[in-house]
Order: C-alpha cells, then structure tokens, then sequence
C-alpha cells in the first residue's frame, strides 16, 4: 500500500432502490445469525486459531447459511454433494469469470470446463463466506474480552455481533471495472451493484482509479445498513 493512502477508504452509495434494500436486509440479517453462530461454536468447542475455527465451521455454516439460506422441504434433505451441484447452478457464467480465473484443460470439452468452472466457483465463495464469519467473530470475541477486563456486567456474557454490518472479502465483493461501485454477489447468485455517491466517490477517486489499474490492493470491504436507504462502505486497503 502506498504511504500516501489510508488504510481504510470511507464512501457511501447512492440511495437505494426498495428491492435492493430488501436484498440487502436479508444479506445483513443471514450474516448475522452465521456470525453468532460461529462466536457460540469458537467457545463451545474452545477453538483457539482461525484455521481451526475454519475447518471446525465449514460445513455446518456452508449448508446452513450458504447452501440452503432459509429454505425448507425437499432442499433441505438434499446431501452436501447435492446441495453444492445446486448452489454451483445459482452464478452466471459471466459473474465467475468476472471473480476467477479456471484453467482449461486441453482434453477437456466445452461443457466439462463450464461445469467445472461452476463447482470450482462454488468452493472459493463458500470458503470465503466462511472465512469472512468466522474472521468476524473472533474479532468480535477478542473486543468483548479486552472490554471485560473493565467492565464486570460482560464477563459472563456471550460476545454478540450486532446486526447491521456485513464484512466481505473478494470473490464475494469486488469493486467495479469502472470503479463506481461494489459489486456484492449473494449465496442466492444475485449480483447487487451498490453505487458510490458523487461526493465520496470524488474523495476517494485516485485511490479507486488505482485500485482499477492494479496499481494497489484491497482486503476486506465493511457495509454497513444505513436506515435512510443507503450503504456507508469502508474499503481496508493491503
């Protein structure tokens, strides 16, 4: 990262249309149940790093809060190898070829190359989902423990994530090619493109224009639900 640059961007986006907003509201409240879950199960099961917490988490919060969202009846007694195949089918071709490159091989024929790309875009998002919960509530574990040490109400209290925010990582967010917005792309395959406004987008714009031409790089991208309409958006740069 540049010395010139902040480690975090602050922007906002433009108002937000009814069906976004309802799209967004179910994404933060998802996040959120996913996110308490993970902070429960990291101290039940006593998990002491994040690769742990990973591979401890990862199919029980892929199927719950990936595969089947808030379904119910035959989806849901589907198998995990089943219930992939159908979350692979949810993304467009053109959304994974925007988010990840796949080796074709030579022998390989049309068809098997797309329905690999699918299932090979379907591990990367659900790892990161994963990734990006679980990274959300050991955060969350380790302010309620620095807070507990002065406050004595908390300390037998479990850590809890409010809701309102959802914090992402690429390949499930991503800054648009003309930098004018972030792309969120849902478990559900739902491409939200949530548009800077004018004002923050022009504070921020030789940041974003080096972002686009690769000249810097971002981590982690924090949304969090403004009840006016709109998103306030902070980018962490690398």
């Amino acid at each position: 990262m540049s010395e010139d640059y902040p480690s975090v961007i602050s922007l906002q986006t433009v108002a937000l249309t009814r069906e976004k907003q309802g799209d967004i509201q179910e994404e933060v409240a998802i996040y959120h149940k996913a996110t308490n879950h993970a902070i429960r199960e990291i101290l039940k099961k006593k998990l002491a790093t994040f690769n742990s917490s990973v591979d401890s988490l990862l199919d029980s919060t892929t199927r719950e809060y990936v595969y089947l969202r808030n379904s119910v009846g035959p989806l849901s007694e589907l198998t995990d190898d089943q219930l992939r195949e159908t979350f692979s089918r949810r993304f467009s071709l053109q959304v994974i070829g925007d988010r990840i490159i796949v080796e074709r091989n030579q022998a390989e024929s049309e068809e098997s190359y797309l329905e690999r790309c699918r299932k090979d875009f379907a591990i990367v998002y659900e790892k990161q989902y994963v990734k990006d919960i679980v990274k959300t509530a050991r955060v969350e574990i380790g302010r309620h423990r620095n807070l507990a040490r002065t406050l004595r109400s908390i300390r037998d209290k479990t850590p809890y994530f409010k809701p309102g925010r959802i914090i992402y990582s690429k390949p499930i967010v991503q800054l648009s090619k003309d930098g004018k917005a972030i792309l969120l792309l849902t478990a559900a395959g739902n491409e939200i493109p949530l548009v800077f406004d004018k004002y923050t987008r022009n504070a921020s714009i030789d940041i974003l224009e080096a972002i686009v031409k690769h000249k810097t790089k971002y981590e982690r991208v924090r949304l969090t639900w403004n009840r006016e309409g709109y998103m306030n958006i902070d980018v962490r740069l690398v």
